[in-house]
């Protein structure tokens, strides 16, 4: 027995590997309790022990198959209780029901991002679509052609390239040259054989009518197709027979009828659609209201402009529908804007006559160029009814905009409140010691800001163009100007402006009448002019901010040197002497070079009255002690916020006068150090209440009075504005834009010689046109200096122009003149020159000048240039800041400009220009009898208007804040003016952004509704510091508590600050 059940334990083991590892031991009995403790765990040995039960217990939740009552299914009504006994309204009958708002917005949505994406155009049922044999041939063969290009891409990127390429080519406004550049864009480099046979498929396809807003509907009209339904009606027909109300019961119809939908709706659907339609017209009404204060002299020509891609077409049909909407008849009226704007600009047209006398009336006073003619104006329009009505919302209008003033001066008030209240908050918390900074946050404030909850893209809604952007689309010249289409160019003369005569009891301030102290500062002058006397009385014997926006040449230096010496006259002691130590002036350069220039000037002129001029700039560093016995420090704005940054004790705090040069910088890339100087300022003045004059100079701005609210100055006593007739020496203006076209430069390719890659041809170009212009100057006897923007491009220049002279035989006017007096002394000065080509040039007449040469050579190059042994000086922007030396005629040669820190070209700055045109005519250089200086500016064609806005004080003054509104956050935390999101919120009201985003909300990404809403954008400048902080939190430069809104510098952002290092 036990041998049979030793071989019975081998055989299962085989059968089971597991078992193997089991040790067999020789003993049988042992191996035969292994095999029954391995049989005792079987199932079959186990399963006669399951439990089983005798009573049956079956579901309840099964169905049994038995007729059921739905007694206790249907409560509280019975069969009918639903019925419509009252035939429906059939009002509606035979029209569609309305769709619902949401699955309409879901597919206009839908649209939309089909539209934005090359992926979304294959499933865009409004794309093309053969109807025939051959088009659809050819719109095979069109794929193919773009699958060639483009590669292996899926069906609907082709399809939705060859809807785009279609576009193109049936374009009728492009001629083959834009066709083949415009599909380039989309298809990369296109070869000549390729673009042909493009060209030809779509001449083949003959069925193609362009999309407009109703997609393919206009080629099913012309053609007969018939009308495909929305495929949203028929989705779910059951949806249909529902009732909002009652989602669980059918409503019942009497009747079919076949012109209707066969559905009646319960009472609170009639009232839901009333709804619906109710909020659909007040948001249509709400969109058609045109408020007077946004139709400006170029509204009418931007609306043109969405319908028209032509700039020019715009312009003149804008003038076209202006004429006809000053129909007296109103059915004149709309058949002339009918014939001018086609029935497929209905919109346009519906809104142009709604409108159509506060369009034409604004736009007409807007585009008054004198006083007298927009009083012409007023009365002719009081004559008409219309016109008066829309003369009083104007008035209306303009009492709104006078109350940004009082409402800014209620802001500053509120802020000086809270100031002194959070002042004696924090003293009574010191003297108690009961809070410590860490429960500040959990402790809840009076009055404390609420914090942010939208995160804005602060880099969205900076300007990507910088200093570069065109906020006005037309440009209106001054009364006298003309165009000229040439081969190859236009030309844009603008002439000089004429000096206004004086009015009654205007005269000349005299030197003499001056106080006897302050006559030396005025050494070698018998007067001021006219521009000083007038604003003499406030310079000199006022203490209020001051603005003051002239042309170049003005004078605007010595305005500064009358708040200098009122300054300096507070602090005269009876006998005479001054208190030197007791204040400190500081006077903010734009520029290193004019500085230095202005250190010299000052120190001759306040050297009498014992005052000490240093430079305070990154190359001339001074000390602590030198700065305290410093009375009038010029710096450069960035060098002067480094300063206030870092607190210097008993520095900052003696200043008591701030001049500010070149305001207009505002508007450049340096423009946000100035924002922060002045908000830093004008914080230190209601915190220490001690009194810091602000005197801010500037170019011609047309937005002066937003940079006078900026500064606080009083407009009434402390603006001044002098326009282009004010220019001691009247300047004519000459514009010429290249219009040939050129290649562009391939993409990372370096800059060679100064200029793009492959522009030989434009270079050529505006060679030519500079020595014609320079030839037309020498031959009225007039120096010609030529400005460039590389050093090596002045040699190249000016060689140039010695070559086109010897090819047109006029190296006699070049050359100097062997009678002037110190020819041969010039000769043997030139002739010591080590540099052979800087020889051959003078002995020309011609002469070079950069920051590269060495320093006799440029000494020479503009000591022969004063005394006229030199004609024509090439120069770089170096010589129009740094040395003061003009000539009559100013040719800047090309705008375009390297800039190391962007890494590609980019246009000459606002500053760079005026300063290179104020050289043209300076009062103290050209002869009396001269009438006027000449300024010519050579650039592209696209960049002209651009430049003629410039020049001619139309593009308004923005602000670039916002790119650097985290990095200014950074600084005034780490310096302890900031602390919280709430003092934040105040501190961004004295910047130039908020003046800016309180005048034009929309270009700064608030909305309209933002603004009536809420008047002071208090909200969106919470949103923005809540943004700007978020970013600093994430770089870790600050601690920055979400729920409180405190914030808490760090090392690394101290760092930041101390170093002006940007973040990230």
């Amino acid at each position: 027995h036990n041998s049979f059940l030793l071989q019975s334990a081998r055989t299962h083991c085989e059968a089971s590997p597991r078992l193997l590892s089991v040790p067999w031991m020789t003993d049988s009995t042992r191996g035969a309790e292994q095999v029954s403790k391995y049989r005792q765990y079987e199932y079959r040995a186990n399963s006669n022990l399951v439990l089983t039960t005798g009573d049956h217990r079956p579901r309840v939740d099964e169905p049994s198959g038995e007729p059921e009552s739905l007694k206790d299914y249907l409560t509280g009504t019975k069969f009918g209780d639903k019925v419509v006994h009252a035939k429906p309204d059939t009002g509606g009958a035979g029209t569609k029901r309305k769709k619902d708002d949401a699955a309409a917005a879901a597919k206009r949505s839908r649209r939309e991002e089909a539209k934005q994406s090359v992926l979304g155009l294959g499933d865009d049922m409004d794309s093309y679509r053969p109807r025939s044999r051959e088009t659809r041939q050819a719109y095979e063969d069109l794929l193919h052609l773009l699958s060639s290009q483009l590669g292996d891409q899926p069906h609907d990127i082709l399809r939705g390239a060859a809807d785009e390429v279609l576009a193109v080519l049936k374009d009728d406004g492009l001629t083959d040259p834009d066709r083949k550049r415009e599909i380039e864009k989309l298809v990369n480099s296109l070869p000549q054989e390729t673009f042909g046979r493009l060209v030809g498929a779509g001449k083949r396809i003959t069925d193609y009518v362009a999309e407009d807003a109703t997609g393919n509907e206009k080629l099913d009209d012309e053609l007969g197709v018939a009308v495909v339904f929305d495929e949203d009606d028929d989705e779910n027909p059951e949806d249909e027979h529902r009732t909002k109300g009652n989602d669980d019961m059918v409503g019942v119809v009497e009747e079919e009828d076949d012109d209707a939908d066969g559905l009646v709706e319960t009472r609170q659907e009639r009232e839901l659609a009333g709804g619906i339609a109710d909020e659909g017209e007040a948001a249509k009404a709400e969109e058609d209201e045109l408020p007077v204060d946004t139709i400006d002299a170029y509204w009418l020509q931007r609306e043109c402009g969405k319908y028209f891609s032509d700039p020019l077409v715009a312009q003149k049909v804008s003038e076209d529908v202006l004429l006809a909407l000053t129909e007296a008849e109103e059915r004149d009226c709309e058949n002339k804007l009918v014939i001018l704007l086609d029935y497929d600009k209905f919109e346009l047209i519906r809104r142009l006559l709604k409108h159509r006398w506060r369009i034409a009336v604004c736009t007409r006073l807007a585009q008054a160029q004198s006083e007298a003619a927009k009083q012409a104006l007023l009365r002719e329009f009081g004559e008409s009814p219309q016109a008066a009505e829309v003369l009083s919302d104007l008035a209306a209008a303009r009492d709104k905009t006078d109350e940004i003033f009082t409402e800014t001066k209620q802001l500053e008030a509120r802020v000086r409140k809270e100031t002194a209240d959070l002042a004696r908050m924090r003293k009574a918390e010191a003297e108690a010691s009961v809070l410590t900074a860490d429960m500040l946050a959990a402790v809840p404030e009076a009055g404390k800001a609420r914090v942010g909850r939208n995160t804005l893209d602060l880099e969205a809604i900076t300007f990507a163009a910088g200093g570069h952007l065109m906020a006005n689309r037309k440009c209106h010249l001054p009364p006298g100007s003309f165009r000229v289409a040439k081969k190859g160019y236009e030309e844009v003369h603008v002439p000089a402006l004429k000096a206004k005569p004086f009015t009654d009891g205007e005269a000349l301030v005299r030197i003499d009448d001056m106080p006897a102290w302050a006559r030396p500062a005025f050494g070698g002058m018998s007067s001021l002019n006219r521009v000083q006397s007038r604003v003499y009385d406030c310079a000199l014997f006022s203490a209020e901010n001051m603005l003051l926006c002239a042309p170049t040449g003005a004078g605007k230096t010595n305005v500064a040197m009358l708040t200098l010496l009122h300054e300096i006259g507070l602090h005269r002691q009876p006998d005479g002497s001054f208190d030197l130590d007791a204040f400190k002036i500081v006077y903010v350069a734009p520029m290193k070079a004019l500085a230095a220039e202005l250190v010299s000037k000052f120190g001759k002129a306040l050297g009498p009255l014992g005052l000490s001029v240093r430079e305070y700039t990154g190359d001339m560093q001074l000390t602590k002690r030198e700065l305290q016995a410093t009375q009038l420090i010029v710096t450069t704005p960035e060098k002067w916020d480094v300063t206030t940054r870092k607190g210097s004790d008993g520095i900052v705090q003696s200043v008591g006068l701030l001049v500010i040069d070149e305001v207009h910088l505002l508007n450049e890339d340096r423009g946000p150090v100035i924002e922060a100087l002045v908000a830093r300022t004008l914080r230190l003045v209601e915190s220490s209440q001690q009194m810091i004059r602000i005197v801010g100079l500037s170019a011609t701005l047309p937005n002066y009075v937003d940079v006078a609210l900026f500064l606080r100055v009083n407009p009434q006593t402390g603006l001044y504005h002098f326009g282009a007739e004010y220019r001691p020496v009247p300047l004519k203006q000459t514009f010429l834009g290249v219009t040939k076209r050129l290649e562009k430069p391939r993409e990372g390719a370096k800059p060679k010689e100064g200029r793009p890659a492959k522009a030989v041809s434009q270079q050529t170009q505006m060679l030519e046109l500079a020595f014609d212009k320079a030839l037309a100057a020498l031959r009225r006897g007039k120096q010609v200096m030529v400005f460039v923007h590389a050093r090596n491009e002045t040699l190249r220049t000016a060689r140039g122009l010695l070559e086109l002279a010897k090819a047109r035989q006029a190296e006699e006017l070049f050359a100097p003149k062997p009678d002037h007096p110190r020819y041969a002394l010039a000769q043997r000065e030139v002739a010591r020159c080590r540099n052979g080509e800087l020889r051959t040039l003078c002995n020309g007449g011609l002469g070079v000048h950069h920051a590269g040469m060495l320093r006799p050579e440029r000494s020479m190059m503009e000591r022969l240039f004063a005394d006229g042994m030199i004609n024509v000086l090439c120069s770089t922007a170096t010589l129009a800041w740094g040395v003061n030396l003009p000539a009559h005629t100013v040719i800047i040669k090309g705008t375009q400009v390297y800039s190391p820190e962007k890494g590609s070209w980019t246009e000459l700055s606002m500053m760079d220009v005026m300063q290179m045109l104020g050289r043209a005519g300076r009062p103290q250089y050209v002869n009396r009898a001269d009438e006027k200086g000449v300024g010519i500016i050579l650039t592209t064609h696209n960049e002209l208007q651009y430049y003629l806005s410039l020049l001619n004080q139309q593009l308004p003054i923005e602000s670039q804040y916002v790119g650097k509104l985290a990095d200014n956050l950074n600084a005034e935390i780490v310096l302890g003016t900031v602390q919280n999101a709430h003092e934040a919120v105040n501190w961004l009201g004295y910047t130039y952004l908020y003046v800016r985003m309180l005048r034009n909300p929309s270009l700064y990404g608030a909305s309209d509704a933002e603004k009536a809403s809420d008047p002071l954008l208090e909200q969106r400048r919470i949103d923005m510091v809540h943004s700007a902080a978020t970013q600093l939190d994430k770089t870790a430069l600050i601690k920055y508590e979400r729920k409180s809104g405190q914030f808490q510098p760090t090392d690394l952002g101290r760092g930041a600050a101390d170093y002006y290092v940007r973040a990230a």
